[in-house]
């Protein structure tokens, strides 16, 4: 029996669940893998692409070994964040077939989950500000949570955080301190599973001047040559790639669409669709 030295331990517990899942995956080890991904999802914090990533692996093992209605329920919550998203190519038949009935179902009940953030054009600097997120009334039931973030460009630190439950509109009153002449500052906001993973998000910058702020809209976020700038690992807004989201759609032909979380996974969020 081999026993698995000290150093080579502790190595393994200084990665993430989220890489101890992709590391066991690449290897071929699936079934090992996906039980790791459902407690990176259950740990938080995951950017939309990695919980896309995550809940198309899960029901790509869920289908195989015969779960399809658990398996159906992760490729919907891919699906409704991503609704091009691939299937993994370990897949074999039974999760193309479902993976097909959960892109169709997607599809039918209004395709992508987006959100949107608004806030004033002009604030007096040190003097707060409300800041609006805005999401398709009919996907409101289907996260947990709206969380919104502010931070500072110039001193490149963490400022106000909050979150709120999740309806189609949410109001955040930014504190005064945090709006000081002369600064950037980026607003973010998301829309959170039960969790804390972001499923959609968007964000605006806003410039503040000596004694007024201003609204610059989101499509100018890339300037000066911020474009396509990677955030750094473990930032304030670290993340796999730039996700920004901008306007809400409007959505009919809904009949029910509720979070759900399968019997067989650890605080794994999921839509049930009726």
């Amino acid at each position: 029996m081999c026993i698995a030295s000290a150093p080579a331990l502790a190595h393994a517990e200084d990665k993430t669940f989220l890489a101890q899942a992709a590391e066991k995956w690449e290897l071929g080890a699936i079934t090992e893998a996906a039980p790791l991904y459902e407690k990176a999802l259950a740990q938080g914090g995951m950017f939309p692409p990695d919980v896309v990533l995550a809940h198309a692996r899960i029901g790509t093992v869920l289908a195989a070994s015969g779960k399809k209605e658990a398996a159906l329920n992760a490729f919907r919550v891919a699906a409704v964040i991503d609704p091009s998203f691939e299937l993994p190519a370990e897949s074999g038949p039974a999760a193309k077939k479902i993976y097909e009935e959960a892109r169709k179902q997607a599809e039918k009940q209004g395709g992508k989950l987006q959100i949107s953030v608004e806030a004033p054009e002009k604030v007096d600097a040190q003097k707060g500000f409300t800041v609006t997120a805005k999401l398709p009334e009919a996907f409101a039931p289907v996260v947990d949570k709206i969380g919104v973030e502010v931070r500072d460009t110039a001193t490149q630190k963490a400022g106000y955080k909050a979150d709120q439950a999740a309806t189609a509109e949410v109001k955040f009153d930014i504190p005064a301190k945090h709006v000081s002449g002369g600064t950037t500052l980026i607003v973010r906001v998301s829309a959170l599973d039960g969790s804390g993973n972001r499923w959609a998000i968007a964000d605006t910058k806003v410039r503040v001047r000596e004694g007024k702020t201003e609204l610059v809209p989101a499509s100018d976020l890339s300037d000066k040559g911020e474009k396509d700038k990677p955030a750094k690992k473990g930032g304030f807004f670290s993340g796999p790639w730039p996700y920004a989201i901008a306007g809400a759609i409007v959505l009919a032909g809904i009949v029910g669409y509720a979070a759900t979380r399968s019997p067989s996974h650890a605080d794994v969020s999921s839509p049930q669709w009726r």
